[in-house]
């Protein structure tokens, strides 16, 4: 099933469906195709494989444990000098 279908569904069964969700105008790098390819017309499930893509990917999530380490660190110090 494609977004631009569930959505309308999800609005003809009755679910309240928030304007920025309508026409997302967002677009996702698929690297199988090597193009991009508007966030509507894509599948369901290949959103969320997208989603959980970039969710194991994030660069950030390194980052934040990197920071979280650091900060250990520096609390480890500033207990050591008091």
């Amino acid at each position: 099933m494609y977004y631009k279908e569930m959505i309308k569904g999800f609005h003809h069964m009755g679910i309240k469906v928030p304007t920025d969700m309508w026409h997302p105008e967002e677009q996702y790098f698929s690297s199988s195709k090597g193009e991009y390819i508007m966030v509507e017309n894509m599948d369901i499930f290949h959103i969320v494989r997208s989603f959980c893509k970039l969710i194991r990917n994030d660069p950030d999530e390194s980052t934040k444990k990197s920071l979280s380490s650091l900060r250990e660190q520096i609390e480890d110090l500033e207990r050591k000098i008091s």
